[in-house]
C-alpha cells in the first residue's frame, strides 16, 4: 500500500517538474525570440578573452 502511494506521489512530483521546465523553457524561447538579430548571433559567438600577452600589456597600461 505504501508503495502505491510513493510512486503516485513521485509521479506527480515529476509531473510538476516537467510542466515548471517546459513554461521555463517557453518564456526563454520568447525572450530569445524578441531580441534582436545581432543580439542573437553575439549570445551564440561570444567574443574571445584577451591572450596572456594582450592582457598583460593592457594590464600595464592600466596600472601606468
Amino acid at each position: 500500500m505504501n508503495e502505491i502511494n510513493i510512486n503516485d506521489e513521485i509521479k506527480n512530483a515529476l509531473v510538476r517538474i516537467e510542466k515548471a521546465l517546459a513554461k521555463a523553457v517557453e518564456s526563454l524561447q520568447d525572450m530569445i525570440d524578441k531580441l534582436e538579430p545581432y543580439q542573437k548571433y553575439e549570445l551564440l559567438h561570444p567574443r574571445k578573452k584577451p591572450r596572456g600577452s594582450i592582457r598583460r600589456a593592457r594590464q600595464g597600461r592600466l596600472s601606468e
